[in-house]
């Protein structure tokens, strides 16, 4: 990637998202510079989704292989969430926060993306 490109200075929102505990899901980004896919091949790719509790959260990387870069050039990636990463939560509705954040070829960090994941509980 180039060392001069200018990336936004918000990261882009996207509309709210929801699971029911203990489902699989499979979260994608792709990932654009002035609305146009960049090539992430080689690069690294950190999903958080976060709520008031340590203990409620998910966690992937492309280090582990639990991002997966499934088109490096036209910067898509996805995050599969497991029904066993949320059927240990709360039978409660948690609303989480989650972020995809770039680490590209020049070890330049950039969150690409944010948003919310909701968590519902299964009755």
């Amino acid at each position: 990637m180039n060392k001069n490109r200018q990336w936004s200075k918000k990261p882009v929102e996207i509309a709210d998202l929801w699971m029911s505990r203990g489902d699989s899901r499979t979260l994608q980004v792709t990932v654009l510079l002035n609305g146009v896919p960049q090539d992430i091949t080689g690069c690294k790719l950190v999903f958080r989704a976060v709520c008031g509790s340590p203990s409620v959260s998910l966690d992937g990387t492309t280090d582990d292989g639990s991002v997966i870069i499934t088109n490096g050039p036209g910067g898509v990636a996805i995050f599969p969430i497991q029904p066993a990463m949320t059927c240990g939560f709360p039978n409660v509705r948690i609303p989480m926060t989650f972020t995809w954040v770039l680490t590209d070829l020049t070890n330049t960090v950039t969150t690409v993306e944010t948003a919310r994941l909701t968590i519902a509980p299964n009755l």
